[in-house]
């Protein structure tokens, strides 16, 4: 088990489990929040937050599992909670057992692949599916792309 807080460093990238941000420790403005993951490097934060349920677009009692599975509205409203009230947060990303990967770029782009994301800047979900042959190569590639992106001067 982990503690809530717990943090480890691997070089330069910094991986803290259940952080707390809060308005009186000036790290967020708002109401108490904590995402499962936070993966900070350099100037730059993410946030992952793992969702245990998913929207199927057609279900049926023939259903094979490979019906695609989308990520629930709900869950992505919350990455923008994390993402707007969250100081210094670059992205927030949901981690749900589905199998379409979105990327809400901030400046208005929707990316359909890990490797298509433009910008560190935004809110997305990422399919992590246990009965996948590797249900971490999309998460994987995420973290792989956004940790070489470089943040837009403003």
């Amino acid at each position: 088990t982990l503690a809530v807080g717990f943090s480890t460093s691997v070089g330069s990238i910094v991986v803290r489990y259940n952080p707390t941000f809060s308005r009186a420790a000036g790290t967020a403005y708002s109401t108490p929040l904590r995402p499962d993951v936070v993966i900070e490097f350099g100037e730059h934060a993410l946030a992952f937050d793992a969702k245990y349920r998913l929207d199927r677009f057609d279900v049926s009692d023939a259903d094979t599992d490979d019906d695609p599975a989308t990520y629930k509205r709900a869950d992505l409203y919350k990455m923008h909670t994390y993402r707007d009230a969250i100081a210094k947060l670059d992205a927030a990303v949901v981690v749900y057992p589905g199998s379409e990967f979105v990327f809400f770029e901030r400046a208005g782009s929707k990316r359909r692949s890990p490797c298509d994301v433009g910008s560190l800047e935004g809110v997305g979900a990422v399919p992590l599916r246990p009965a996948d042959s590797d249900p971490t190569t999309q998460l994987r590639a995420l973290l792989q792309h956004l940790l070489t992106l470089q943040r837009p001067v403003v």
